[in-house]
C-alpha cells in the first residue's frame, strides 16, 4: 500500500458512515454524479443521464475528474470539472472544492468512475449524503459488479434498476 492510499485509508475510517437504510426513489431529491471527465470535458452522456433525472423532478449536480492540471470548462453551479490543479500531492481536493462540496447536502450520490481515482474516492467520502452507489469494487452502499470496463450508460441503467426496484419501509 503506498502512502496515498495509507492517508485514504486513515480519512475513511474517520469520516465513513454507511447508510442505515436504503432509500425510496420517490423521496430522493437530490443527486451527486461523480464520474471521470473526457479529455475533451464534453462529457455529453453525463450531460445526458443529468437531463433524464432532471426530467424525473430531481435536482442533479454533476461533478468530474480530470488528469489534467488546467480545466478550461467553468464552475457551475450543477456542473463542474475537477483537475489535477485542485488536489494536492495525496489527491484530497482543495479546500475551495471541499467548501463548495460541504455547501450542499444530498440524498444519494451516483459514482460512475469505474477506476475510481483518489479525488473521485475523497469526493465521495467527503460529500454529505445519505448513500452512495457505484461500480465494484468502491466504498458504496450499493455496489454494481461489471465485467469489464463498459461504458458510463450501462453502469447507470443497471444502478438506477436496482435503486427504482428495490422496495424500501420509508
Amino acid at each position: 500500500m503506498n502512502i496515498k492510499e495509507y492517508i485514504y485509508k486513515r480519512k475513511y475510517k474517520k469520516h465513513h458512515h454507511p447508510a442505515t437504510h436504503f432509500p425510496s426513489w420517490e423521496k430522493v431529491q437530490s443527486i451527486l454524479i461523480l464520474f471521470d471527465s473526457d479529455i475533451t470535458e464534453k462529457n455529453l452522456q453525463i450531460k445526458q443521464l443529468q437531463k433524464e433525472l432532471q426530467k424525473e423532478g430531481k435536482t442533479v449536480t454533476a461533478w468530474g475528474y480530470l488528469h489534467q492540471s488546467k480545466i478550461q470548462t467553468s464552475i457551475l453551479p450543477q456542473f463542474r470539472i475537477v483537475g489535477k490543479g485542485d488536489v494536492n500531492i495525496f489527491g484530497i481536493p482543495s479546500q475551495a472544492v471541499l467548501n463548495d462540496l460541504y455547501a450542499q447536502h444530498f440524498d444519494m450520490i451516483i459514482n460512475l468512475s469505474q477506476d475510481s481515482p483518489l479525488p473521485i474516492r475523497y469526493l465521495s467520502l467527503l460529500a454529505h449524503a445519505g448513500f452512495r452507489a457505484g461500480a465494484a469494487p468502491s466504498d458504496a452502499d450499493l455496489q454494481i459488479m461489471l465485467t469489464t470496463d463498459t461504458d458510463v450508460t450501462v453502469l447507470f441503467d443497471q444502478i438506477m434498476y436496482y435503486i427504482k426496484n428495490i422496495k424500501t419501509n420509508d
